[in-house]
């Protein structure tokens, strides 16, 4: 997207993503087997990664570095209201009009509500083209032939396609590999993992040649530059423990009624299973972070606008999380209460709002003016790339665990139901009544693969802490004027 948005503009990408949005959200409200929705998530993934994504591109075009990280907390504002409004939303959904609605709702709302940034885009692009400084398109007077050979080199097509194909075929293997026939001893499993490995080698290597990748995504300027380092490595072990830990978190998304479901399955199931919560109650605890990451992020972006420095909010941040995740292995018990639950959610709420948009400024601020936007888009590539690892991972400890322990626990009456208890959480969560000797082994199933996740994730944050010191606490005072002596923050025209 990021791409798309450089080589076509940004009113074309934001529509695009939208339009995938859409596609996606249709398919998985209409869908009537696991086919047609995982194909839906293809749609639905790549349009809200998308949108996330160019948010976050189009405050670095527009803004100044002091006043970046305030604007780039603006998206996640209404999070304060839809973590609170969301699940009921959500339960009112489900035992209403049906599940599929919950999909359906968002495929009418939200073209709606991208009209106003839509029509802005587009009445800037037109006065620029009658201020006669919109430049002519790319494209004109050329053959289908040029203009492919054009997007091919200007898209980076086929480095982004190594490392798109890369990634998925290293992490599909990892979700499926203990549940596929013949284990990870499985001929497809093997090829997929030999086949990941071997585009993620070839890729540095296209990349690197200046004749084949003439507009590499990862310009080698940026990865000589040590705060770039260490800012992505930041972003992809946050994010991936974010993931790991199933936790307590919702990823920055663009609404809370039912993406929480879809993106942290293990938490949300493990609240409504083994703490036997309402779905209301299971949402409003799962966003906690949410709501509590959002308050902290704006608190701290005031704090960065004023004393002009960073670094001290992601290292201190990164501790918070850490000391929050494994307050939550403490507490992630059977029987353990609501509030001790809440308790540890906002602890790690404070440490993830104190670390995500201060890291992304320090990339920014490592980046000269005219590679803002491509160190913006490697920051929050990275940063999916992580949580496309953490959940991969993530999900293979949670497919591998959960059969096997139900298998073990179960009374030997329920056995034969092991597989239906693990594949819906409807049986899990309502067929056996709390007490129960199945309820019980139900719980100690789930509780004991949450643990191991957790104590995973715990782990994920020692690279966070370490990155953070190598990070340099730029003056962001000092960094902001000596651009504006070089040129203005970029506009739409520009």
């Amino acid at each position: 997207m990021a791409k798309v948005a450089d080589v076509f503009g940004r009113a074309e990408s934001f529509s695009f993503s939208i339009l995938l949005y859409v596609l996606g959200n249709i398919q998985q409200a209409a869908s009537h087997n696991i086919e047609t929705y995982a194909s839906a998530q293809i749609f639905h993934s790549a349009g809200s990664t998308g949108l996330q994504i160019l948010q976050q591109i189009f405050i670095a075009d527009t803004s100044s570095l002091l006043n970046r990280a305030l604007f780039s907390t603006f998206p996640d504002l209404p999070f304060l209201i839809t973590t609170w409004i969301g699940s009921p939303i959500a339960e009112k959904i489900v035992r209403g009009p049906g599940w599929r609605w919950g999909y359906g709702v968002w495929a009418v709302m939200l073209p709606v509500s991208f009209l106003p940034l839509g029509l802005s885009l587009f009445l800037n692009k037109r006065k620029a083209r009658m201020m006669g400084v919109y430049p002519n398109s790319q494209f004109a007077g050329t053959s289908w032939r040029e203009t492919a050979a054009h997007l091919w080199f200007e898209l980076d097509f086929f480095g982004l396609l190594l490392l798109a194909a890369g990634v998925a075929l290293l992490l599909i293997p990892l979700t499926l590999g203990a549940t596929a026939v013949g284990g990870w001893q499985n001929p497809s499993i093997v090829v997929m993992l030999m086949a990941g490995v071997a585009c993620l080698c070839v890729f540095p290597l296209w990349e690197g040649d200046a004749r084949l990748a003439p507009k590499a995504f990862f310009p080698k300027a940026l990865f000589r530059n040590r705060t770039v380092i260490a800012g992505v490595t930041v972003a992809f072990f946050y994010f991936g423990e974010f993931w790991w830990s199933a936790v307590s978190t919702t990823a920055l998304t663009e609404g809370a009624v039912a993406y929480y479901m879809t993106v942290e399955p293990y938490f949300y199931s493990y609240l409504l299973v083994v703490q036997n919560q309402s779905i209301t109650a299971a949402g409003h605890i799962t966003l906690t972070f949410t709501f509590t990451s959002t308050v902290t992020a704006v608190c701290v972006s005031f704090a960065i606008k004023f004393s002009g420095r960073y670094k001290h909010f992601v290292t201190i941040g990164a501790c918070i999380y850490m000391l929050g995740i494994c307050l939550m292995i403490k507490y992630r018990s059977i029987g353990t209460s609501v509030a001790s639950l809440v308790g540890s959610q906002v602890l790690v709420g404070i440490g993830g709002g104190m670390l995500n948009v201060p890291a992304q400024l320090g990339v920014q601020a490592s980046a000269s003016h005219a590679e803002v936007a491509a160190a913006t888009a490697i920051f929050l590539t990275i940063l999916e790339i992580g949580g496309a690892v953490g959940s991969a991972l993530s999900g293979a400890i949670w497919s591998s665990l959960v059969p096997k322990k139900l298998a073990l626990y179960l009374p030997a009456e329920a056995k034969d139901q092991a597989a239906a208890i693990y594949g819906s959480i409807t049986a899990a969560a309502n067929t056996y009544p709390v007490g129960s000797a199945t309820r019980d082994a139900i719980n100690r199933a789930y509780q004991e693969s949450m643990t191991t996740i957790l104590m995973v994730g715990v782990y994920m944050c020692v690279p966070v802490i370490v990155a953070s010191l190598f990070m340099e606490n730029y003056d962001l005072k000092e960094v902001s004027r000596s651009r504006s002596d070089i040129c203005a923050p970029l506009t739409l025209a520009d």
